[in-house]
């Protein structure tokens, strides 16, 4: 699964049916992080396949201006309907980044969820920066399964 180019995005935007799929889709954002000149905000979803993961990621992406983000990590967690368990992670330029969240979901026993931890750059945050984008992401998390 890979995030969605803007070219992507934008001929979703033109088709009718692609919309009512992107509609159906029910988005949880987390709360949001801001400390020297970063902004972090993340975006949680139930995915039960590959293609729902492509689909909450088309539509993450077309929501809050997530394109203006410098990075938009992606990490999912499902299991099909045969009982298999897929996962990953996409960093877009934050080293680590998605294996630190996927990590995270596997001790909280978090499935059938994907994620996308958007920043916007600002100065340096150090090693903190993955303590930040895991708490981020769990808080986004939290509120879709509290919301269920």
């Amino acid at each position: 699964v890979e995030l969605p180019s803007a070219d992507t995005i934008m001929s979703s935007l033109r088709d009718v049916k692609t919309q009512d799929k992107l509609a159906a889709i029910t988005t949880t954002t987390g709360d949001s992080f801001t400390e020297k000149r970063n902004k972090i905000v993340s975006t949680a979803g139930h995915v039960k396949s590959y293609n729902d993961v492509r689909l909450f990621a088309l539509k993450t992406m077309t929501e809050n201006n997530k394109l203006s983000a410098r990075s938009n990590v992606l990490v999912y967690r499902f299991t099909d309907e045969h009982g298999d368990k897929h996962e990953n992670w996409i960093n877009d330029g934050e080293y680590g980044a998605g294996q630190n969240i996927l990590k995270v979901m596997k001790e909280h026993d978090v499935d059938n969820i994907a994620v996308v931890m958007s920043r916007w750059l600002g100065e340096h945050l150090g090693k903190v920066r993955f303590e930040v984008f895991s708490n981020n992401a769990m808080s986004a998390i939290l509120k879709l399964i509290n919301d269920d």
